[in-house]
């Protein structure tokens, strides 16, 4: 009976590969939450570039240019006691598009959404250009106690194959349960 239940799971795994499910999934440091990735995409943990200590991991593709994809990043906040989101974001938006020149602010607003345990999240959407290409960033934002988890994806405006898998991506990041 372990034989077909074992060849049944095999099998239930690979259709999902084939199917376009995750192949693998990163969890934070302590545990605070885990995103999956696709087939096509890699994590990658190790950051030389400067002023990115707040970086988490990236998942990007080789064909495609190091901006593309998405980014998780945090910042302690140790004013944030309840993880809600709503508690330091009032100006977020607005603060958002003046710190970063070139991106324009298409939308935002609060999502009460599972993976967010039954908390919110905040989403912006930017339009931005590189190279004289339109580009979408989209940013989902959650408050853990202690910390703040940005998850940003970047992919050019109108792919709908690539804004597709990017958030994929970004929907499968799941906040930990409290313990």
């Amino acid at each position: 009976m372990r034989k077909p239940l074992a060849i049944l799971a095999l099998f239930s795994v690979m259709l999902a590969i084939s199917c376009g499910g995750p192949v693998g999934t990163v969890k934070s440091a302590k545990d605070e939450y885990t995103i999956s990735y696709f087939r096509g995409w890699k994590p990658v943990t190790e950051f030389k570039q400067p002023n990115t200590d707040n970086l988490e991991v990236v998942f990007v593709r080789e064909d495609l240019p190091s901006f593309i994809g998405v980014k998780v990043a945090s910042q302690v906040r140790l004013d944030i006691r309840q993880g809600h989101i709503r508690e330091i974001t009032a100006e977020y938006a607005k603060d958002a598009e003046k710190k970063v020149p070139g991106y324009t602010l298409v939308s935002h607003e609060y999502k009460n959404v599972p993976n967010a345990l039954g908390d919110e999240r905040l989403e912006l959407v930017f339009s931005a250009l590189e190279s004289g290409q339109p580009f979408t960033i989209v940013q989902h934002i959650y408050a853990i106690t202690g910390k703040v988890v940005y998850v940003t994806g970047t992919y050019p405006e109108g792919d709908e194959a690539l804004a597709n898998q990017i958030k994929d991506t970004m929907e499968s990041f799941i906040v930990a349960p409290k313990k």
